[in-house]
């Protein structure tokens, strides 16, 4: 629902006048209606996970609410304009404006939310389709049916099956339990599962089974052949003890020994980490098939060759592929310059790219801005002292004034990194500004001239009272008293 502080807004709309909150009534009730559906609906999704007909209503709701929320947030960027214009005019207060920037902020976030529930949904049930073929597929090839496994896969999952329903994982797992109730405990039930489109060109199922069986035999092979291996070597070292005079060759093979079961171990440790990174990413990507193959090789290449634990890369990968939707060598470089950033300004990766997604949006910078922004923000903190997180918060939170303001990114970052130096915080900044920008109007010039101006008499001057009056009378009173002794900056930024 609308902010109380924008219900007094004014907006022409296809030509009429009309207040704001009233423009976005009509969209606002299309979307709590379909929410209210959704929780019903999701409830009884918890006992009937995959029923069709609560999916297809879940589905439909999802799509109406986003398509509500589509056209309020229309009407919403539509009328930014003019309350740009409005706050210049001095018809709206910064207060009202800011509330109304937030609302476009919180409305896009509801748009996210509702998209991505729909995407979920719309997964889940291609997922448990899937499993659900599969399952079919091997009753009808192997001539047998659910029933036949009843005390492998449970009533429930039997019950769910012939029901069409369940959850995907549900599915999954009761596929991987046939399979191994075909194939035997040595068999390899994955094989198994991802061979089985080659039924449709003529090959047996019992051409199947049999190489799924052959390949769990090779996996138990080759690890009897590594226990077998150690015994040998147990062996040597045993024959060696017999041998009088062959100290020497007892220690050597002992070394040996322990070097291979060292090796062995880091192996294993390697495997688990990598594993551990892949599995961040999935699990904040949603990624499947090919395209979590490819950041699965983003992740060994950036994991092997930086000074990172596996779940900071994974973190870094799947946030920046979730945020920005960067893949290959993009998502290679930025991956690499985030870790880096966060290193330098001891922040955590996924706050850190959330907080520089949320500042980037703000101004409308893409994912390749990525690397100037992080460089703009790790500048100003170690300018200033300042913590990034603090910085982008207050550059975040002040980009709808910065921006009428006429300042672009790194002239924002560089202006308020400053005031927060000086100790003025975000709120106190953007209302001195506004200040300032009255007086660039009436002089005809722009907000960075006369913050130019002002960085010039407060190196220049070594007379206090000159530097407090003009402070007073950039950003009043108040603010001149809090900025009189602390240059602005942007023509920094600027130069």
């Amino acid at each position: 629902m609308a902010s109380g502080k924008i219900k007094g807004i004014t907006i022409e709309l296809d030509g009429d006048t009309t207040k704001l909150n009233k423009a976005l009534s009509s969209s606002e009730n299309a979307a709590r209606d379909s929410v209210k559906a959704l929780r019903e609906i999701e409830k009884s999704l918890k006992f009937n996970p995959g029923n069709t007909k609560l999916v297809e209503q879940q589905q439909r709701n999802l799509a109406e609410a986003i398509n509500a929320t589509k056209e309020k947030l229309k009407i919403l960027q539509d009328a930014d304009g003019q309350m740009k214009q409005q706050l210049n005019q001095g018809k709206i207060s910064v207060d009202q404006y800011e509330a109304f920037q937030r609302e476009i902020i919180a409305t896009e976030g509801q748009l996210s939310t509702y998209e991505k529930r729909l995407t979920s949904s719309q997964n889940e049930q291609k997922q448990l389709e899937q499993a659900t073929k599969n399952l079919t597929t091997i009753f009808e090839a192997s001539g047998t049916k659910i029933d036949d496994f009843a005390d492998i896969l449970g009533k429930e999952t039997v019950e769910a099956f012939k029901k069409g329903e369940g959850s995907s994982k549900q599915m999954e797992d009761a596929l991987q339990k046939l399979g191994d109730a075909l194939l035997g405990t040595g068999g390899d039930s994955e094989k198994l599962k991802e061979n089985l489109d080659r039924l449709d060109d003529g090959v047996s199922f019992e051409k199947l089974q049999k190489e799924a069986v052959d390949s769990g035999a090779k996996i138990d092979m080759m690890g009897n052949s590594a226990e077998e291996a150690g015994k040998s070597i147990d062996d040597i070292n045993n024959e060696a003890v017999k041998i009088s005079g062959l100290d020497a060759a007892i220690n050597l093979f002992g070394q040996l020994k322990d070097a291979a079961l060292d090796a062995i171990g880091s192996i294993m440790d390697a495997w688990g980490k990598l594993d551990e990174g892949q599995d961040t990413i999935i699990a904040k990507t949603g990624a499947t098939g090919e395209v979590a193959d490819k950041m699965g090789k983003v992740f060994q290449d950036v994991y092997t060759s930086m000074p990172a634990d596996s779940k900071a890369v994974g973190d870094a990968i799947g946030e920046i592929n979730t945020q920005f939707g960067l893949q290959d060598e993009a998502l290679d470089s930025a991956t690499r310059k985030l870790l880096q950033y966060s290193e330098i300004n001891g922040s955590e990766v996924t706050q850190a790219t959330q907080s520089v997604k949320a500042a980037m949006d703000q101004f409308g910078l893409s994912g390749g801005d990525l690397s100037n922004v992080w460089d703009v923000v790790t500048k100003a903190g170690q300018d200033t002292g300042v913590q990034t997180e603090k910085l982008l918060d207050s550059v975040t939170r002040g980009a709808p004034v910065l921006q009428v303001l006429g300042l672009s990114f790194e002239e924002s970052v560089v202006t308020m990194s400053q005031f927060e130096q000086a100790g003025v915080d975000g709120a106190k900044a953007l209302s001195y500004l506004t200040k300032a920008q009255a007086k660039a109007s009436r002089e005809h010039k722009s907000i960075t001239q006369v913050l130019s101006e002002f960085n010039d008499v407060a190196k220049s001057s070594t007379d206090q009272n000159e530097k407090l009056n003009y402070a007073a009378e950039l950003f009043g009173d108040r603010g001149g008293g809090d900025c009189a002794n602390q240059p602005a900056g942007t023509h920094e930024a600027t130069n």
